[in-house]
């Protein structure tokens, strides 16, 4: 199952344009991790990284009327790396006006601002970003599924396990084990089409 990297369901844009909640908090569970993965990856603590996450969401909801899928050169997910690359930036200016203030020397928020984590944060990771879109649109429907027919799509779907061996194992019919795998599938474009390949 792969992600379409350079593609943000247009649908879910429009949604959100409208200020739609459900369309507001799918892309948040969506999107919410992926950001909050590259805050982290250049080094910005746990806690820092889920402020910074919300700073990157309050420009989303301010700018999104503006934003065009059509003229974003990389889409969506290129405007909202460069929300959050600018948003890393600004925390580690106020670091750095912190440490001035206060006159003294913390040895982490020094490690930090000298860090490059501009080459860090633009290391090609689309593999990874496609994984974390991947769990995140498998974790926002999961729930509408039973314990086996997840367990059938699972196996099947993601870890490409043949049809008759997963029947022996949830002791399912081959036919069963097709419907389940078709389910869940059908749910995953219903609500992310424009994401999956």
């Amino acid at each position: 199952m792969n992600i379409n990297s350079n593609s943000t369901s247009s649908s879910l844009i429009r949604s959100v344009k409208r200020n739609d909640q459900d369309g507001w908090n799918k892309l948040a569970k969506l999107y919410g991790p992926l950001v909050y993965s590259w805050v982290r990856k250049v080094g910005v603590s746990a806690e820092d990284a889920v402020d910074i996450g919300q700073e990157v969401f309050r420009v989303v909801s301010q700018k999104v009327a503006t934003f065009d899928l059509e003229r974003t050169d990389g889409g969506f997910r290129a405007w909202l790396r460069q929300i959050t690359r600018n948003k890393i930036g600004d925390r580690l200016r106020q670091l750095n006006k912190q440490e001035v203030a206060f006159g003294g020397s913390d040895n982490a928020i020094e490690e930090l601002a000298t860090f490059d984590w501009a080459s860090r944060f633009d290391d090609d990771s689309a593999q990874e970003d496609n994984s974390e879109l991947l769990s995140a649109m498998l974790r926002s429907i999961q729930t509408g599924f039973k314990e086996k027919t997840w367990q059938a799509f699972w196996l099947t779907a993601i870890d490409e396990q043949p049809v008759s061996i997963v029947s022996d194992q949830l002791q399912m019919t081959q036919k069963a084990i097709r419907q389940a795998k078709y389910r869940v599938l059908k749910k995953l474009r219903d609500e992310f089409g424009d994401l999956l390949d």
